[in-house]
């Protein structure tokens, strides 16, 4: 088969195919004789992307992370707290993970989602950091990593996680819908 045969028998199949496809729908839509109208379909919700402010590492004002955030076309940047390259000190979380949020926010983004560093005990730094997102309208965070033993069965060390008192006090005494530990 040359080219040029290939190439128009591809556009007659992805036309033919397109036409039936929206006859088959348009059929499969319509009600039968005399049954009730059906009730109108639900909006789709628009989704969002967030950028991963980690990825940025070299860009370090809030102002930068956001130019790139909208140049990448994300809706919304997930802010890195931490030590060493993370964008908010965990140490100073109190002052500046508000400059960062409302900073991002100035330029019409979304700040829903914060990743901590490897916190995997309730201390002050967690404590301050959530209390903090929560006053600022953040209501999901990434706090941790699981430690498997491979040797053992997994399932058992899920459930574990799950039922672990770390992410149970912060969600109960914070009124966060944190995702720590994923």
């Amino acid at each position: 088969m040359h080219r040029r045969e290939f190439l128009q028998r591809s556009v007659i199949a992805t036309l033919a195919s397109s036409v039936l496809a929206d006859k088959t729908l348009a059929r499969a839509l319509q009600a039968p004789a005399g049954a009730p109208p059906a009730a109108p379909l639900a909006t789709p919700r628009a989704l969002t992307l967030d950028s991963y402010s980690r990825f940025l590492n070299w860009l370090r004002t809030p102002d930068e992370v956001a130019e790139a955030t909208i140049e990448i076309t994300c809706g919304g940047v997930m802010v890195s707290v931490g030590t060493g390259s993370s964008h908010v000190d965990i140490a100073k979380v109190k002052t500046d993970l508000p400059v960062w949020v409302n900073a991002i926010r100035k330029h019409g983004l979304k700040v829903r989602q914060i990743r901590g560093g490897g916190q995997t005990a309730v201390d002050a730094d967690v404590e301050n950091l959530v209390g903090t997102m929560s006053q600022l309208g953040v209501t999901h965070y990434w706090l941790g990593t699981d430690q498997y033993d491979l040797t053992k069965p997994i399932m058992p060390q899920l459930d574990a996680i799950k039922t672990a008192d770390f992410r149970a006090k912060l969600q109960k005494e914070l009124g966060s819908d944190g995702a720590s530990s994923r």
